[in-house]
């Protein structure tokens, strides 16, 4: 129950900002991603085959665990870092950038507070502006963007190779989503627009990662699915909640934020009891604390430099 309580204790009271479901899988199909990566129990997608986290107490609920810099090394992963986290952004990219060097074919995606400047390897695809309608109406606290959002491509010449991009197909596609923006909301960069348009686009099919072209076609996605992507939307009702566990989350019993948590729960505490690292009185680390120690902001800033 120790990850149970620390995954609790973890949920922030600060707005939580969750990107567009429609978004996500605009940007899936388009760059072939598999992975959401440096997210947790609160944030991941079900729309990505897998993803990844820096805390411990995530990996009972699916989470893989970032332990090494080069972990996202050789795979196609999406990372999104909201307005109000508390991570060196800067320092991110960086560590995403040596991952970039391997002659395994690997692709970042990123939608982040917009940066002054980027690493080598990473390209400026578009720019959200203040107030974009960026976030899901469903989980965020916040709607519109309080700042100007970024999205992001890091790539190196294997991952292009393999995994191509239809470049104009994109454009169109993310310009029809916008469509009904406000001018100036949306806007492409010309320098990338331009680099791929010189390019000659490959016509073979990126690879088949897990199970995404099912995962995708599902545009709106409940907070039940947090856990199987066709569950009931019908919420369970209380009398076959074992007893003593609703007065446990009395706290959370009238949010959606409850249901979710209470759906990995069921899930994931058979795998949970047989797993041999969750031995009772045996405490697991918090949080991979290498990466962490790198990646929060020691200032409490956000890493927008």
């Amino acid at each position: 129950m120790e990850n149970l309580f620390e995954l609790l204790s973890y949920r922030r009271s600060s707005p939580r900002y969750q990107l567009r479901q429609d978004l996500l899988a605009l940007l899936i199909q388009a760059f072939s991603l598999q992975t959401q990566g440096f997210t947790d129990s609160w944030s991941f997608s079900p729309l990505f085959g897998d993803w990844t986290s820096i805390n411990s107490f995530d990996e009972p609920f699916g989470g893989k665990l970032w332990v090494t810099a080069t972990m996202h090394e050789g795979g196609n992963v999406f990372f999104f870092q909201a307005p109000n986290d508390n991570i060196n952004i800067q320092r991110l990219l960086e560590i995403l950038s040596e991952s970039l060097d391997s002659i395994r074919p690997s692709r970042f995606v990123l939608v982040i507070p917009k940066q002054k400047s980027l690493p080598k390897h990473f390209l400026d695809i578009a720019t959200f502006a203040p107030t974009s309608p960026l976030f899901s109406y469903d989980y965020s606290e916040a709607t519109t963007a309080p700042c100007a959002m970024s999205l992001i491509l890091a790539t190196n010449k294997e991952s292009m190779a393999i995994d191509p991009i239809n470049w104009e197909l994109f454009i169109d596609k993310i310009q029809t989503w916008a469509q009904n923006w406000t001018p100036g909301l949306l806007s492409i960069s010309h320098l990338t627009d331009t680099l791929f348009r010189e390019r000659t686009h490959l016509q073979h099919t990126p690879r088949a990662l897990s199970n995404q072209p099912l995962n995708v076609q599902l545009r709106s996605v409940s907070s039940f699915h947090f856990y199987d992507a066709f569950a009931s939307e019908t919420p369970a009702i209380l009398d076959s909640i074992p007893t003593g566990l609703p007065s446990l989350f009395a706290m959370r019993t009238g949010t959606r934020a409850f249901w979710v948590f209470w759906a990995s729960f069921r899930t994931s505490f058979e795998h949970y009891l047989k797993s041999p690292d969750m031995k009772i009185g045996k405490r697991p680390f918090s949080t991979s604390t290498g990466l962490c120690s790198l990646l929060v902001s020691a200032s409490g800033q956000k890493g927008n430099s």
